[in-house]
């Protein structure tokens, strides 16, 4: 089984998708949560009442499946965020 980050975000989150697939050099899952078409369907919008986020935030799960770091909405600098997020985790900045 392969271990990799995983980024959640609703269906405003294009942005944080993207910077998802920019090379980091990790792996990372990016999925989205909303109505039907997304990766994982949420009905009753459970899933940002519980999460905490916006439609357009996102949520970064480490490996080991615990939340590493939530960003509450879309950000227009997001690849330099998670970019910066990553690399305080990874401990390499």
């Amino acid at each position: 089984m392969t271990r990799r980050f995983a980024l959640l975000t609703g269906v405003g989150g294009e942005g944080w998708i993207k910077a998802a697939k920019q090379r980091f050099g990790i792996d990372i899952a990016a999925l989205t949560i909303g109505p039907s078409g997304c990766d994982a369907v949420n009905i009753y919008a459970g899933w940002y009442r519980a999460s905490e986020i916006e439609e357009d935030g996102c949520i970064l799960v480490r490996p080991d499946h615990h939340v590493a770091w939530r960003m509450q909405s879309d950000s227009a600098k997001a690849g330099a965020e998670l970019a910066a997020v990553l690399a305080r985790l990874l401990a390499v900045a």
